[in-house]
């Protein structure tokens, strides 16, 4: 679950948008690329008082409107997608499929932090995505579904989240952004469970959750425009753990916050 929820999947991969520039190029051809670093503060697992700084490249990747390579989804492609058009409710719209990465639980992280010794290593695994995004008024709303394709966490995870921009000057804007989570029992299990084996070899009581909502968040993003092709971010969230996983005999902290900054060029 080291994959960047909110903040790689709405925040970080919100690095450049169109409000960052002054004068954003009207006819980007076929392509549309952005790419820069960030820098990052987070807990390495959920629910664990150590965290670390990872230093994330960053690349955003759209050909033809349509096919795209970012943190946002991952590797894919718009199957429906329509843009200033009015859809029932929905002024924007569009229904996607992608395949992404899961860090999952790092080895090194269970030998350096006491309270994950003894716990299974989770490998790094695919995940097959699917997505609606959506605008209502001025809220962007986006729901979505993966599901392990390997062998990593071998459960599925949906989320849904909503946020809002808010214009600053023409250079600078915040967005303020939420978002909550709901996983199987596989990968709550994996992330937040303790088997017989896990038991004998922390001390832990077994402990088995159930599917349910794992996860609240939120989080503000600032953005601003140094020139047309270069913007500067900063943002900070908040995640809560909830239910079954907050309960889990290892969780130290229940809520815990996450904060970063980071560069862009637009090309």
């Amino acid at each position: 679950m080291k994959k960047l929820n909110l903040l790689a999947s709405g925040v970080v991969a919100a690095l450049l948008p169109a409000q960052a520039f002054a004068q954003p190029d009207e006819d980007q051809g076929d392509w549309d690329a952005t790419i820069g670093l960030a820098a990052m503060q987070s807990p390495i697992t959920p629910g664990v008082e150590q965290t670390e700084i990872d230093i994330l490249p960053y690349i955003d990747v759209m050909y033809k409107d349509r096919y795209f390579l970012n943190f946002q989804n991952g590797l894919g492609a718009y199957l429906v997608k329509r843009e200033d058009q009015k859809t029932g409710i929905f002024e924007d719209f569009a229904i996607g499929v992608a395949i992404d990465f899961d860090e999952g639980r790092n080895p090194d992280d269970l030998d350096d932090t006491p309270i994950l010794m003894g716990l299974n290593e989770i490998d790094s695994t695919i995940e097959g995505t699917a997505f609606v995004e959506a605008e209502v008024g001025f809220v962007e709303i986006k729901a979505s579904f993966a599901q392990d394709l390997a062998e990593g966490h071998e459960g599925w995870r949906s989320e849904l989240s909503a946020s809002v921009d808010i214009p600053l000057s023409q250079r600078a804007f915040v967005s303020v952004q939420t978002g909550v989570q709901y996983s199987s029992e596989d990968y709550q299990q994996s992330y937040f469970g303790i088997d017989a084996v896990e038991a004998v070899a922390t001390g832990y009581a077994e402990y088995t959750p159930e599917a349910g909502f794992d996860s609240a968040s939120v989080g503000l993003v600032g953005q601003y425009g140094l020139t047309r092709k270069v913007g500067l971010l900063g943002f900070v969230e908040y995640e809560q753990l909830l239910g079954d996983a907050k309960d889990s005999p290892f969780v130290e902290e229940e809520g815990q916050v996450t904060v970063g900054v980071g560069i862009g060029y637009k090309f």
